[in-house]
């Protein structure tokens, strides 16, 4: 991973956001960079304990981790095309629900994930990651990132086969020859997991994946039909509050 960047306006959210953004980065080894979407300087600075500490506006010379930009100016786009030839890792959202940013116009123009918040969430760290997926169009590369940023918070991967919409299910012992064989075999973190799940109603299934299961951060692919029955297929303050967790949407 080579940055973390936080979309932030100022705003309270933003201030939850940047503490999740710098702990995420200080455990991946890389720079927490702050995008100004609004006239507001914030900064955060990591603590020998492993904590963070936001700044006012005041001391933002002595405390910003990493880099401080102003896209205040910047159209959606504008903000994508940053993004990419940043070569951004992950971004981050701490934009709050007034702020008129879509965040899933830049979504779709970006190469990296974009980690939105539900409103209040209490970070602890990421223990138990969770990618909601049918094996048949489950991406390595989404499953090697997750990877790699759970070995950072020592943290679980677990990919969960739900079947889209009109496929037939997956028998048991096929579905798991298919994740070994396509998946498992291609990504060297021993903490990897599979489910079949069985559950038609989705939203059955993903309320037993957050709540019964304990996951902690929930992973999605734009476009493909988990995000669009999970979330609607919009990135709205009212679906994620409904959540509960924090989702990462890879660009799909």
């Amino acid at each position: 991973m080579k940055e973390v960047l936080l979309l932030s306006d100022g705003s309270v959210q933003s201030d939850r956001a940047m503490r999740i953004g710098a702990e995420i980065a200080r455990l991946a080894g890389i720079p927490l960079v702050v995008a100004n979407v609004a006239d507001v300087k914030t900064g955060v600075k990591v603590l020998a304990s492993g904590g963070v500490e936001i700044s006012k506006p005041d001391q933002l010379e002595s405390t910003v981790y990493g880099e401080q930009i102003d896209v205040s100016g910047l159209t959606e786009n504008q903000l994508a095309q940053l993004v990419n030839q940043r070569n951004t890792s992950l971004l981050v959202s701490g934009l709050s629900s007034s702020n008129n940013i879509c965040l899933h116009n830049i979504l779709s123009r970006v190469a990296c994930p974009l980690l939105v918040l539900p409103e209040y969430y209490a970070f602890n760290g990421f223990k138990r990651i969770t990618y909601m997926a049918d094996l048949r169009y489950c991406q390595l590369p989404i499953v090697r990132y997750l990877a790699n940023m759970a070995r950072d918070n020592n943290a679980s991967v677990h990919v969960a086969h739900l079947p889209a919409s009109g496929l037939p299910r997956m028998d048991e012992s096929y579905a798991i020859d298919v994740f070994n064989d396509g998946i498992r075999r291609f990504v060297n973190y021993d903490n990897l997991k599979f489910s079949n799940t069985t559950e038609r109603d989705l939203q059955k299934a993903t309320d037993v994946i957050i709540n019964t299961m304990k996951t902690d951060l929930l992973a999605l692919a734009n476009h493909q039909y988990h995000f669009r029955e999970v979330l609607q297929g919009k990135l709205t303050a009212d679906r994620l509050n409904n959540l509960r967790v924090p989702v990462l949407v890879f660009p799909g």
